[in-house]
């Protein structure tokens, strides 16, 4: 039986091969069958390349958004700390002799691009550039020395230490006014030589006028590097505002937010903290209630009130400061568009403006970044 079917297949075989001449073991594909086939993989992959391309460009969105939340924390929370510090190291009276009279706070209502604000603070502790800033401290007592030379109260915190060679200011502890020496001189030279320490001019002289117990001592820079300036301020000025060109990612109409800190300008050029930034506001919660109560039950959104104050109405009635920022999240998406055709960059009650986006800047994401503190040294 088997013989038999073998028989029949190899027939059958020959049969074929016979009447195809020969060839069937080298029969290859027709040409329609490779365009069909040649087709079919083309669809195959095109979909496979659409995926792979859709979804790097899913990645490289939720890239840039992830990169920009990182950016924008470490901006808040740089913005926060100057709010916060604004004030810190101001003395209460400045003698005329000096010709300072410096503001805590100062609002530029719509004087940056396209209507944004400008906002500067003022302060011994804004100078995050300098470690000397940082440094404080009080006379906590006297050597046996003669004349008796002071010693500065030490902290467990090496970044509030007040160390050699800063350039320090001094405020006496019951009228918290700035100190001058006989000549209406006002910045001083902390000295500490691993033994003693003292406080003395910028050339090495010591002091003629007494320096009191209980004397408040605030850093401003290290060694001489502003000795020479003819504008040289007993504080810094932190200045923020919109400008700069935004990188090629950003929508247009966009800038940078800028700070800018120094202790020789009252107006710094800034450096970029933000990019993609369209819009910058600012607000101030005041208490004008008689007697005061220390709860906020005015916000002046344009300079109208504070515009007018001295530094003691400022100490008196500024409780909170906000700011808004609109900014941009992520690259541009050419298959969104932004649910809304406007935005106001402040709050209902409090004010702020209204900024009209266009049909290009709809195609990207837009954030409205709200930061309200309470300042702690303006009070």
């Amino acid at each position: 039986m088997w013989h038999s079917d073998t028989r029949i297949v190899s027939n059958t075989a020959e049969k074929i091969s016979r009447a195809t001449g020969g060839c069937l073991s080298q029969r290859g594909f027709s040409l329609v069958e490779l365009l069909v086939t040649t087709a079919i993989f083309s669809v195959l992959l095109a979909g496979v390349f659409g995926a792979y391309f859709s979804q790097l460009d899913h990645s490289t969105r939720e890239y840039k958004v992830a990169e920009s939340e990182i950016e924008l924390s470490i901006a808040k929370r740089i913005i926060e700390q100057d709010l916060q510090m604004a004030g810190y190291g101001l003395a209460d009276e400045y003698p005329a002799v000096t010709g300072f009279n410096p503001m805590p706070v100062t609002l530029a209502n719509g004087t940056g691009p396209d209507g944004s604000d400008q906002f500067y603070l003022r302060g011994t502790a804004l100078g995050q550039l300098n470690r000397a800033s940082q440094g404080w401290s009080y006379v906590s007592g006297f050597d046996a020395s003669s004349p008796p030379k002071p010693n500065l109260k030490p902290w467990g915190d090496p970044r509030e230490q007040v160390e050699n060679d800063y350039r320090v200011v001094l405020i006496d502890p019951s009228s918290k006014s700035l100190q001058v020496d006989a000549g209406g001189e006002w910045l001083f030279k902390y000295t500490d030589n691993g033994v003693t320490t003292d406080i003395v001019h910028l050339d090495g002289t010591g002091m003629t006028d007494n320096i009191g117990l209980g004397t408040l001592v605030y850093g401003l820079y290290s060694s001489n590097t502003h000795d020479a300036s003819t504008t040289l301020q007993p504080y810094y000025t932190v200045h923020y505002n919109l400008g700069g060109t935004s990188p090629s990612i950003c929508a247009p109409g966009t800038r940078s937010l800028l700070r800018g800190e120094s202790v020789v300008n009252d107006d710094p050029t800034g450096q970029p903290l933000l990019a993609c930034v369209l819009d910058f506001q600012m607000a101030m919660g005041l208490d004008t209630s008689a007697p005061l109560d220390g709860m906020v039950n005015v916000w002046d959104d344009d300079n109208s009130l504070v515009g007018g104050y001295t530094r003691e109405n400022m100490n008196d009635q500024l409780k909170r400061i906000k700011a808004y920022l609109l900014v941009q999240s992520g690259n541009r998406d050419s298959d969104y568009t932004y649910p809304l055709s406007s935005v106001l960059v402040g709050e209902a009650g409090i004010g702020g403006r209204t900024v009209n986006l266009t049909a290009e800047q709809r195609k990207y994401h837009w954030r409205l970044v709200s930061l309200s503190v309470q300042p702690r040294n303006i009070r």
